[in-house]
């Protein structure tokens, strides 16, 4: 049922005058957030918005729809006069040329003047928010500007509208905003966690890059159609806001050395947008982190060897990172939310204000923004004969029909080259900063899609000079788009895949989605059911990665997100160490117990003769060496040895790194890391190097069942996928 309808953007707006201020101190912790009854379900942004279309400005639509089957709101506002595929159509003209080869060797690139591509042309700005469910306020914030701007008859309006597109989508997570909802109506004042994900689970603004979820396709595929010149992912900061600083409000530019892509030019426009938001915020009387230079502390580059995770390398998949490796200007902001830090009506103020700052600039430096992007895309600076080949012929487990599905719904020209075993990928082409990113992962470990689908890919110039030259000259056939395929599993089998407490929704919804994909039957099991021993008839469990103590002994509520002043959205309960008694009994039946990362304390050393010492965090490629044993136990498809590995920040419960003794059975050893100073990939790699003997996959017989424990997650953001066929082993389903 949709909840309480919109308040106009007047009254919003009215209703935080006087009331900054009170954010910049504390305020009773129930005042920051408005109770569950009066914010917007999934229906009631849907309401909202079809009440919207009936002004001549607006026009809305759905442009995909959730895993769970909601739909995703798009509500496009202009000035009366054309169509919006006119609009759309003079967007990507300005955007840059329509690149096409026949050979390597011959290229065309149509091209329109900016200056004939400015006239008559209303930039598109996109402003989204809640790819988190649980963070509110940007579906009020974006809900009331375009409420303002579909009514307002100010001439300011009247002008903006003439001159720009503005095209929100208020609720990017349908699925995990109704969740979040549903945990406030219990726990006003819990965090929101149960609405992180979407009901597949997974955290939508880690996978715009490779694009496992319906939302960030949906997402993607608006990018690409309308080639905005801004982009803004809006965000609110949980525990850093008001609380780490005294700041409410963040806007980029970062640190110098953060961005993904930094690239001067693009720094500039990031600067300028972020400063027009800045601007905007501290005249309605906010404390803003903004600095032209990045020169602040709010996400400093950690000092190498400090033992801390660079926030860039953990996050990468984010919506402002994919706007930024496909030439649009992109932002992420921020608000306090933490219960005390600042009021509601301050945090969809700041949402409102900061999108009407981003339209402001898009209409005001129209020129400047065209000409940044234009410099990012253009592709005939490049050698037309440079590019990057993808041989037919492919490791055992190589997925190159994902690779280039993915290229192709990135818009990156890839072609089959006639004749010759090889796939094409020009590098003078308007993706190629995409292609710099996320193929020859030049400054990504965690966007490295080759990498992570097992695809060997060789630069033109590594070529002998005969099969480069056949290469450069051989005709051309572009690949069309595609839908997504996903690995199958060879046998069937029945998994348990653990959901109760000491395990982020995430790390379970990221398993669940990867076996059923692969047409494994899952069931789910909670705290009660492993205490009462109730597997349903599987032959296998799996625990995603969390910390052994908080899965028996049940969350930890004093961590910064669930202590005061917020309030726990359930008690602690744990499976408790009847739970662990139960899964051993498991396994003795004949039954698999599979653990990932931390949760491996829960039969380590108790059950497999294994030590679990902590890691220095990091994020990032290892190296694995598979023993004879791997591979008789996992088969002939993971021959190649790459993995992801995730250690966060706290992980001191251990469990990446495996010290085996002379009962378990050693499958895999980490042999290194792929190391990268830009994105600091771990604060120490010598535990991972190959002399230092720890096991990245362990195994034990316990009476007539196995247990299975992985260092690294072997489904990691459904992302990796080199490393399925090592879960499908562990659970019987190769």
């Amino acid at each position: 049922m949709a909840r309480r309808t919109l308040l106009s953007a007047a009254a919003c707006l009215a209703a935080c005058a006087g009331l900054s201020a009170a954010g910049h101190g504390a305020v009773p912790p129930g005042a920051t957030q408005a109770p569950a009854s009066r914010l917007l379900d999934s229906a009631g942004v849907a309401s909202a918005a079809a009440r919207l279309a009936a002004n001549p400005r607006v026009t809305v639509s759905d442009i995909g729809r959730s895993a769970g089957g909601r739909p995703i709101v798009l509500i496009a506002i202009t000035a009366p006069g054309g169509s919006l595929d006119d609009w759309k159509r003079r967007a990507r003209r300005l955007a840059g040329p329509e690149v096409h080869y026949s050979t390597l060797a011959d290229r065309t690139a149509d091209e329109t003047p900016l200056a004939e591509a400015l006239e008559g042309v209303r930039l598109p700005v996109l402003l989204a928010g809640a790819s988190w469910g649980h963070e509110a306020a940007q579906v009020e914030g974006l809900l009331a500007a375009a409420e303002h701007l579909a009514s307002d008859q100010s001439a300011d309006t009247l002008r903006l509208l003439s001159r720009v597109v503005v095209l929100i989508v208020p609720l990017m997570n349908p699925d995990g905003r109704d969740r979040a909802i549903a945990e406030w109506q219990r726990t006003p004042l819990s965090n929101g966690d149960s609405g992180v994900g979407n009901d597949n689970g997974f955290m939508l603004n880690r996978d715009f890059v490779h694009q496992t979820q319906p939302e960030t396709a949906a997402l993607l595929d608006l990018v690409r159609d309308w080639r905005p010149v801004i982009g803004i992912d809006e965000h609110e900061d949980v525990n850093r806001l008001g609380l780490a600083v005294p700041e409410v409000a963040f806007v980029p530019p970062y640190m110098p050395g953060f961005d993904v892509e930094e690239e001067p030019g693009m720094r500039r426009a990031i600067v300028a947008v972020g400063g027009a938001i800045a601007d905007r915020w501290r005249q309605a009387g906010y404390q803003v982190v903004h600095d032209p230079e990045g020169d602040r502390r709010w996400v400093p580059l950690p000092p190498r060897g400090s033992g801390e995770i660079n926030p860039v390398a953990g996050s990468s998949g984010r919506l402002d990172f994919l706007f930024n490796i496909h030439s649009v200007v992109g932002l992420i902001t921020e608000s306090a939310r933490t219960p005390g830090t600042q009021t509601w009506n301050a945090r969809v103020e700041q949402k409102t204000l900061a999108a009407f700052a981003a339209a402001e600039t898009a209409a005001a430096r129209s020129e400047f923004l065209a000409e940044t992007i234009r410099a990012r895309r253009s592709a005939v600076a490049g050698d037309p004969s440079a590019f990057v080949a993808i041989p037919h012929a492919q490791p055992p487990g190589a997925d190159r029909t994902e690779l280039l599905r993915l290229l192709r719904a990135h818009d990156v020209l890839v072609y089959r080259a006639g004749g010759l075993p090889y796939d094409v990928i020009p590098l003078a082409q308007p993706e190629a900063p995409f292609v710099r990113h996320a193929v020859l992962a030049e400054r990504s470990k965690l966007n490295d899609l080759p990498a992570a689908l097992g695809v060997a890919i060789v630069r033109g110039d590594a070529l002998d000079s005969d099969t480069r030259r056949q290469v450069t000259t051989a005709p051309l056939d572009l690949y069309p788009r595609t839908a997504p395929a996903w690995p199958r599993a060879a046998s069937p089998a029945r998994v348990a895949v653990y959901t109760g407490q000491g395990i982020d929704r995430a790390a379970s919804g990221e398993v669940l989605f990867v076996l059923r994909q692969a047409g494994v039957a899952c069931d789910t099991i909670d705290e009660a059911g492993v205490r009462a021993g109730r597997f349903n008839n599987a032959s296998a469990v799996v625990f995603g990665d969390g910390a052994a103590r908080e899965i028996v002994g049940g969350w930890d509520q004093s961590v910064a997100t669930r202590k005061t002043p917020w309030q726990p959205a359930a008690p602690s309960r744990g499976i408790g160490p009847e739970g662990v008694q139960a899964l051993a009994a498991f396994a003795r039946s004949g039954g698999r117990v599979v653990t990932i990362g931390r949760s491996g304390g829960l039969v380590a050393p108790a059950f497999i003769d294994l030590r679990l010492p902590p890691i220095l965090p990091g994020i990032g490629e290892v190296r694995l060496e598979i023993t004879a044993a791997g591979r008789t136990f996992f088969g002939a498809r993971p021959a190649d040895s790459r993995a992801f590995l995730s250690a966060p920040p706290g992980g001191s419960d251990g469990g990446y790194l495996l010290e085996a003794g002379p009962r378990a059975e050693v499958l895999a050893w980490y042999a290194g890391a792929d190391d990268r100073p830009a994105e600091q990939s771990f604060a120490d790699t010598r535990p991972l190097l190959r002399p230092a003997r720890h096991a990245a996959i362990a195994a034990a017989a316990l009476g007539r069942g196995r247990i299975v424990v992985f260092g690294f997650s072997p489904v990691f953001r459904a992302q990796w996928r080199r490393t399925f066929p090592l879960l499908f082993a562990a659970v019987g389903a190769q």
